[in-house]
C-alpha cells in the first residue's frame, strides 16, 4: 500500500499489529488470572475432583474461547460468498480481521490449554 493510499484510507498497519498484540498480551494475562482465580475454592476438593473440576474448567473456557474464531470465519465465508469473486478482492480488511480473531481465539485457547496442563503437574 502506497503512504498516499495509507493517508487516504486512514489505515496504520504496523500502528493496528502492536495494538491488535497488546491487546492479546492484555486478554491473555486475564485469562490467566482469571481461570487461576475461579479455580482457587476447588483447593478444598479432594485431589481427583480438583482435577477433574480444573480441567472441566479448562474445557469450558476453550469453548468459549474458540467462538470468536469460528464467528469470524463464518463471517469471513458469508461475506465472500455474498460478494461474489470480484468483490472479494476488495474485501481484504474484512479478511485481515478475520484473521486477527482467530488469532486472537488461539492465543486464548492456548493459555486455557496451558492452565490445563499446569492442572496435571
Amino acid at each position: 500500500m502506497s503512504e498516499a493510499e495509507k493517508q487516504e484510507t486512514g489505515s496504520h498497519p504496523e500502528w493496528e499489529d502492536r495494538m491488535v498484540e497488546m491487546a492479546g498480551e492484555a486478554a491473555e494475562n486475564f485469562t490467566r488470572f482469571s481461570l487461576n482465580v475461579m479455580s482457587l475454592p476447588l483447593m478444598a476438593l479432594p485431589e481427583k475432583s480438583r482435577d477433574h473440576a480444573r480441567r472441566a474448567l479448562s474445557e469450558f473456557a476453550i469453548a468459549f474461547m474458540t467462538f470468536p474464531r469460528e464467528v469470524a470465519e463464518n463471517v469471513e465465508h458469508t461475506m465472500e460468498h455474498m460478494a461474489g469473486e470480484e468483490g472479494a478482492e476488495k474485501m481484504k480488511k474484512p479478511r485481515n480481521v478475520a484473521r486477527r480473531a482467530s488469532a486472537f481465539a488461539d492465543r486464548l485457547v492456548r493459555t486455557a490449554e496451558e492452565f490445563n496442563t499446569d492442572t496435571n503437574k
